[in-house]
């Protein structure tokens, strides 16, 4: 009888061999690369350690500033020595004194009746001519504007009364010329306006719309007396 063949199951091929030497190969470098590493990482920690016990900070890089603080105020101390020397005073600036507007008044503050007697000219946007007498009557001519002569006519004439008393000038409208015209008037304003005299002297006075929300001041102008300039042309012909 024929005895069976054993069949031998290793295989000592050349690339079985080669195969796995390749592959311990490859092993050994990654334990030797994973050792080395790990040797790093204790020398790192030991440094770190060794910097911490003898009080050196690891500090981190700072994170650049958005906004630049504002630069430290300086404060100036002063010097001891220049405090003992008085400082030298600021020349004060000097103003010439304001010319104080004549006005004629008596000792107790009160203008006195016989400065307003003659005839004063007002000459804004409406023309006022009056001739003030001493028994307290007067006459005003009044030349009104183009606005004013839409609802009052261009000219009139109005006889007035007229009172002082203290430093307020009263006038107190009577009757007037074109009469329609002035009853319109007098419809719309009143009859009588109040005056608070700022001054008065031999050339002008000037008053003050008194007891009104807004006054206004008015200068009147003082017109020559004519009898006045015929009594000094006699004196020089003398």
């Amino acid at each position: 009888m024929d005895q069976p063949t054993s069949t031998d199951t290793h295989d000592d091929s050349p690339v079985t061999n080669s195969g796995s030497s390749r592959g311990w190969r490859v092993l050994r470098r990654v334990i030797a690369l994973t050792l080395v590493l790990a040797l790093l990482g204790l020398a790192l920690t030991s440094q770190f350690r060794s910097e911490v016990e003898t009080g050196t900070e690891a500090r981190l890089p700072e994170a650049p500033s958005r906004q630049q603080a504002p630069p430290a105020a300086t404060v100036e101390v002063p010097d001891p020595a220049s405090e003992d020397e008085p400082a030298e005073p600021t020349p004060a600036t000097v103003r010439p004194p304001l010319r104080p507007t004549p006005s004629l008044t008596s000792g107790d503050g009160t203008f006195n009746r016989d400065d307003f007697v003659g005839r004063w000219v007002l000459n804004d946007s409406i023309r006022r001519d009056v001739t003030i007498n001493a028994d307290g009557s007067a006459t005003m001519d009044v030349d009104l504007d183009f606005v004013s002569s839409l609802f009052y006519g261009s000219e009139m004439t109005l006889t007035i009364y007229w009172q002082l008393t203290g430093d307020v000038i009263t006038h107190t409208l009577l009757s007037g010329e074109p009469k329609k015209n002035v009853d319109k008037l007098v419809k719309d304003f009143g009859n009588k306006r109040s005056y608070r005299v700022i001054s008065i002297d031999d050339e002008a006075m000037v008053l003050e719309d008194y007891n009104v929300d807004s006054p206004e001041r008015h200068r009147w102008v003082k017109m020559p007396d004519p009898s006045d300039s015929q009594t000094r042309v006699d004196e020089a012909a003398r």
